[in-house]
């Protein structure tokens, strides 16, 4: 209701608008909850009123991916392009998703390092409410496989099942203006056949997250309208050639499917914008510098990266790479810093190789985001950071030095987060140490045990996370000083967080939000 007024101002008549409905709603009989749902949703406007309605595609009570359901309003074409070329429909998007939150009709569940929405929910009434209207609006159909009771309708436009058993739940017949399909669950024999697909020519979204696939028919190629295909974190072996047809998909997510095979065809799909992989294998460095939108690149092994990549990937924002012992590390830092719009690089690499970055670092003065994941013995020298870096993570790295004494001098850094990335026991920020910082995030520090804080270091924290740091029972006394600590969360034990209640009490009495966690840990 609140977020229903907020809309109309604090005029008198725009408030007697919003009576008038009620009270319209009141007389039919309808619950209070449900008539005010319904006028929130009558207040929105037209375009908001398309983005809310595919809310209903997804499970109750998920948490839903903000950058997914993004890229499934793109794909829909609910977001219009603008002719400004600085503000793309990802941006345009992300204005509608926070207008969204803004009316309550979308959760936020968590945010990402820069403060954007990372994972959303929608209250069970608002989902209910989105099914209703979809199935009203824009022809909703949920089928769900219960024993074969479910029958498609020629009429639906977009479809959602809910698999379970070896039975299909749609036929070959009844697909034609079908323009979504989301599947739900797993099912042994979801596919039906291959020339169920052959029937799918308007279909511009089709996503099977989580549905246990082990194989993809080559009939899904011929879908050449698909603008959204979603294949995250399932056990598929090998991606078909017939995908190479797809020249109208802006999102492949293949994410999440470990040593899947990869024919060279990704250079074909030329609208690609969205590209997520997970440890692939291929025969060929994929030419990935022919898609000319491709705007997020994860991840791509580096002996695959060519410095022919990076001449004509204009748009690339976003870029995780996978390195091994045999990365040319100067090399590729040389073809990275050839990327002029990359903002935003995530390093991974596996096992107990060290990687050292020496000046590359340095060589990227646009990147503002950067993770480094992965065993180092040490860190790069203040210098030979990227000098406008503002957000930091560092996981698993297991340092046996401090990382204070250089991280605390990056003029920039907004945001650390420490994750397995210290094997120390103490940590010591000093005088006028990271000026800047708002967000500091401690996770599995297993040895740490002290953390000490100068004068006026960190006068700028804003949120102190700690998770799972077994050792840590006391805090920083500084922290009653920091003006602007207005969040802190800790996951401890039982006993720590007994004990930081009697001897912070101060401290914690002057933090507006305070959660204190109690878990099982182990050492």
């Amino acid at each position: 209701m609140g977020g229903l007024l907020k809309k109309h101002g604090q005029s008198k008549d725009e408030w007697t608008k919003v009576l008038k409905g009620m009270n319209s709603h009141l007389k039919t009989g309808e619950s209070s909850v449900s008539h005010i749902m319904e006028l929130s949703y009558h207040d929105l406007p037209p375009q908001l009123k398309s983005c809310f309605l595919c809310l209903g595609f997804f499970k109750e009570d998920a948490t839903i991916r903000a950058e997914k359901l993004i890229q499934v309003w793109i794909a829909q074409g609910l977001i219009p392009p603008k002719e400004d070329k600085d503000e793309t429909m990802e941006e345009i998007a992300r204005d509608y998703l926070d207008e969204l939150i803004n009316r309550n009709m979308i959760q936020v569940k968590d945010t990402t390092k820069d403060d954007r929405v990372k994972n959303c929910l929608i209250h069970d009434f608002l989902h209910d409410l989105a099914i209703t209207k979809a199935k009203e609006e824009i022809r909703l159909e949920i089928l769900r496989d219960e024993g074969g009771g479910s029958q498609s309708s020629q009429k639906s436009r977009h479809r959602v099942i809910y698999c379970g058993t070896e039975t299909p739940v749609f036929s070959s017949q009844k697909n034609n203006h079908i323009r979504s399909l989301f599947f739900h669950g797993h099912g042994n024999n979801i596919f039906g056949g291959s020339t169920v697909w052959k029937n799918f020519q308007l279909l511009r979204v089709l996503d099977f997250e989580n549905a246990g696939l082990e194989f993809l028919p080559d009939a899904i190629g011929e879908i050449v309208g698909l603008r959204y295909l979603g294949l995250r974190n399932n056990d598929i072996k090998e991606l078909p050639s017939s995908f190479s047809r797809l020249k109208n998909l802006q999102v492949l997510d293949i994410s999440l499917n470990f040593s899947m095979e990869v024919p060279n065809i990704i250079w074909k799909m030329i609208s690609l914008r969205h590209l997520y992989m997970s440890r692939i294998t291929c025969q060929a460095s994929p030419k990935v510098d022919y898609l000319k939108n491709l705007q997020t690149l994860t991840y791509i092994p580096t002996p695959r990266w060519t410095r022919e990549h990076t001449t004509r990937m204009t748009s690339l924002r976003k870029l995780g790479l996978e390195l091994d012992e045999k990365s040319d590390i100067i090399n590729l830092f040389d073809s990275l810093a050839m990327l002029a719009n990359l903002l935003c690089l995530n390093l991974r690499w596996y096992g107990n190789h060290d990687i050292l970055f020496e000046d590359g670092l340095r060589k990227l003065p646009c990147l503002t985001q950067l993770k480094l994941q992965g065993k180092m013995t040490e860190l790069p020298t203040v210098g030979n950071f990227p000098p406008n870096l503002s957000h930091l993570s560092l996981i698993h790295t297991a340092l046996d030095k401090d990382p204070m004494p250089v991280l605390e001098k990056l003029p920039k850094l907004v945001y650390l987060k420490l994750d397995g990335a210290f094997t120390g026991e103490q940590m010591t920020i000093t005088r006028d140490g990271l000026p800047k910082l708002n967000v500091l995030s401690l996770r599995e520090l297993i040895k740490l045990r002290k953390i000490r804080v100068g004068a006026r270091g960190m006068s700028d924290l804003r949120r102190l996370e700690i998770h799972r740091c077994p050792h840590l029972d006391n805090l920083p006394g500084e922290l009653e000083f920091m003006e602007q600590l207005g969040e802190l969360k800790m996951v401890t034990t039982e006993e720590i967080v007994s004990k930081l209640r009697y001897n912070h009490s101060r401290i914690f009495s002057r933090i507006p939000s305070l959660h204190l966690v109690s878990v099982t840990l182990k050492d």
